[in-house]
This record gives structure tokens, C-alpha cells and sequence, in this order.
């Protein structure tokens, strides 16, 4: 049994071509082999942002802003390629452009508990997403509070070429086209598919260094339709090094529906298995049944008297080795991958990386999900309301 299908396998190389400006034709043409090794910035493509409207808008965002509107930043190290000097005016030209459109001021500090460390390393760097040598990744960053203190960082490969104004990349990768990229994804904007952007995830030379109408656009949604900023008191540093001291007044957001909550991780102890299975939700949206549109608690009621004993539960199998045969189900759940197989669940990073303290039994996730249950068979979230449905022979949850 193929571990992908044939449209899945279409559907990521469209996606490839996607964001690599390319005709979306799902082949393997001349071209979208080029660009799989192509010089990028290494966080991973996210699909999203366009609309079925006449006017189409391309860029995604990634994460959630700051929520402030002063943001600190520490250069930790730096580049002999580049040199500490050139590094600190590139790395402050960035933040001045993306100020422009903000309404954020940046302020270096030189203090490693800023908001945002700037650095450079190789290979295994300590963040668990090392960089290849030369060539292909060229940097990632981090999103605003992604990966608790990782949250906002960027770093830089030392192994590439790193040069001062470059125009060809034989000659070496423009020090400053690849940071004010980055510095996009500090402030919580993904990639977009737009090639004129400075957030295409593809190293295109050097660039004139000033936002694109798709940047603004996002940068627009992110920070000026903010209403969750709040301006924090100064800071006990030089006025010189802070890009703009003035105030500013927040903008009232547009009347968008939220996306649903992230599913909550699972407890760090969980109850016994000979205890009755609790009834506290771990989270707002209900898992419901398909058809009658019921929570499950209404369907209990129904079908089953209140004064109902617990069952008796089956001791737990033990952990199955997620990388042997065949999954029961895999899933993506509000913007998260899950991968089930018997008894239990994987979590998997952005970065498909299994999260930690995966995996656990399904029912430490999905509480209402029966505990003497030894296999699920699909898994679904439903678009409308954004319920997730759980499947086992005959039945769902």
C-alpha cells in the first residue's frame, strides 16, 4: 500500500510550483526540479491566503503579531564574511523598512533576553532544525513566540557566502536581501507565492530592500488592524538606537471571523486507567456527531441513562512503532498534523517534527473519545464549524 496517493503527490508539487512562481501543472518538469534545489530561506511554505474574490490576496501569515509595539533585538554573533559592523547596519536598515509600515519600533539591545537574538551558526546550531552547508537553506527565523525563547529569532548559515551588496550569487548571497526576509517571519508573516514580494522564499539575488504591495498588505493586517498591541513604557536604553520614540494610535480592526483554537496539548498526568474517565473539556469547540450536529454530552443523554456505570477499561497496548506498516489515520486538525495508530496519537511540529511528550493515548486528547477503543479508522475536521469527528467501525464521536 503506497504511503502517498497519486493526487497527494500532485497536490504537494503544485504547491512547489506554487510558491516557486511556477505554471501549477502537478509534473515534474525541467524547471521544478531546479528550483527543489534552488538557494531558499528554510521555514517551511504554508498554504493559504488566496480568496475567491476578484481582488486575490496572496500573502499568508504565518503566526501571530507581537503584541507590542516596542521589540528589542540582540546581535549575538556575526559573520568574518560580513563583519560586526556591516552586519549591525544591514540588520538595522531591515528594521527601518519594515517600521515604515508597522507602526513598530526597534531597538537593539545588548542583552541576550531581547526579543529577537540575530546570529549565525552551522550544521546542528541548537534549535533542532540545522542547517545543510552551503547553498539550498540559506537562514530561517522564527515566528513571534514560536518555540517559547526561540520566538522571533533569526539565524544565518555561516557556511554560505555570505557578501556585502552582491549581484550574482556565484559571487556570493547578498547579506541583506536574506535578512529583511527573515526578519518578515520575526514579525509573523509566512512565505507568499507573489515573486516581486520580499517574502518569495526564494533567493533571487539582490534586492532593492523595500516592501512589496503584498508585504504592506500583510504587514498592514498584522500590525495596524491590531487591536491586542499595546505600546510599552520606554526602555532603559539609548534613544539613539530606537527607530521612531513617537506614539501611535491603534487602528480598529475589521470585523473577520476567527479560525478555530488549536487543539490543547494533552495532560501532563493523566488519570489512572481504573479511574472514571473525567468530564471537564479541554477545549471550546465540542467534538460532535456527523448528521445530527449533536455534542457528544447530548448524545449520552440520549442513548444512554445518566446513572450508567463506567466501563470497564482495557489496559493500554503498547506503544506501536509509528515508523513500521501503515497508519489508522492521519489528519491535519486546526492547522496541526495527527498520526494514529492503535491506541495511541503523534503530534507533529511545523516542522513535521513529532512534539514533545508525543505520543500519548487518544483519549488523553480527545476526552470524550471511549477509552476501550483500540484503533480509530479516519478523522476529519469539519470546515464549518471546525468540529473533529473520530471514526471506529460503525461508530463516530
Amino acid at each position: 500500500e503506497a504511503l502517498y496517493s497519486e493526487d497527494a503527490v500532485v497536490a504537494a508539487i503544485k504547491n512547489v510550483q506554487k510558491f516557486g512562481a511556477l505554471p501549477e501543472t502537478g509534473r515534474l518538469d525541467r524547471r521544478t526540479v531546479q528550483l527543489m534545489s534552488a538557494p531558499r530561506c528554510g521555514v517551511m511554505d504554508q498554504v493559504g491566503g488566496e480568496t475567491s474574490s476578484l481582488r486575490h490576496r496572496r500573502y499568508v501569515i504565518g503566526a501571530e503579531s507581537w503584541r507590542k509595539r516596542k521589540i528589542t533585538y540582540f546581535i549575538a554573533n556575526w559573520s568574518s564574511k560580513v563583519g560586526e559592523d556591516s552586519v549591525a547596519k544591514f540588520m538595522q536598515k531591515a528594521f527601518n523598512e519594515w517600521a515604515r509600515y508597522s507602526n513598530l519600533r526597534f531597538v537593539r539591545v545588548y542583552d541576550p533576553s531581547a526579543d529577537i537574538i540575530v546570529g549565525f551558526g552551522s550544521g546542528h546550531h541548537g534549535d533542532n532544525y540545522p542547517f545543510d552547508g552551503p547553498g539550498n537553506i540559506l537562514a530561517h527565523a522564527f515566528y513571534p513566540y514560536e518555540m517559547a525563547s526561540y520566538g522571533g529569532d533569526i539565524h544565518f548559515d555561516e557556511d554560505e557566502n555570505w557578501k556585502e551588496n552582491s549581484t550574482q550569487l556565484a559571487d556570493g548571497v547578498d547579506f541583506y536581501s536574506v535578512a529583511i526576509h527573515e526578519l518578515g517571519h520575526s514579525l509573523g508573516l509566512a512565505h507568499s507565492p507573489v515573486y516581486s514580494s520580499l517574502m518569495f522564499p526564494y533567493y533571487k539575488g539582490i534586492t532593492q530592500g523595500t516592501l512589496d504591495y503584498d508585504d504592506i498588505l500583510a504587514v498592514y493586517k498584522l500590525y495596524i488592524q491590531n487591536p491586542y498591541i499595546t505600546d510599552d513604557p520606554p526602555l532603559p536604553t539609548d534613544s539613539t538606537n530606537s527607530i521612531d520614540d513617537a506614539d501611535y494610535e491603534e487602528q480598529t480592526p475589521e470585523n473577520t471571523p476567527e479560525p478555530g483554537p488549536k487543539l490543547p496539548d494533552f495532560v501532563t498526568d493523566p488519570t489512572p486507567v481504573d479511574e472514571e474517565p473525567p468530564t471537564t473539556k479541554l477545549y471550546d469547540l465540542p467534538i460532535t456527531y456527523v448528521g445530527d450536529y449533536s455534542t457528544v454530552d447530548d448524545h449520552i443523554t440520549r442513548h444512554y441513562p445518566v446513572t450508567q456505570e463506567p466501563a470497564t477499561v482495557a489496559l493500554p497496548e503498547p506503544v506501536p512503532n509509528v515508523c513500521v506498516g501503515s497508519f489508522d489515520a492521519i489528519g491535519v486538525l486546526r492547522g496541526e498534523v495527527f498520526i494514529f495508530k492503535g491506541q495511541y496519537l503523534w503530534r507533529l511540529t511545523e516542522k513535521y517534527r513529532v512534539k514533545e511528550g508525543y505520543p500519548v493515548r487518544i483519549w488523553q486528547v480527545f476526552r470524550d473519545f471511549p477509552r476501550d477503543i483500540d484503533r480509530i479508522d479516519a478523522v476529519y475536521e469539519r470546515e464549518e464549524d471546525n468540529s473533529v469527528v473520530l471514526f471506529s467501525g460503525r461508530y463516530y464521536w
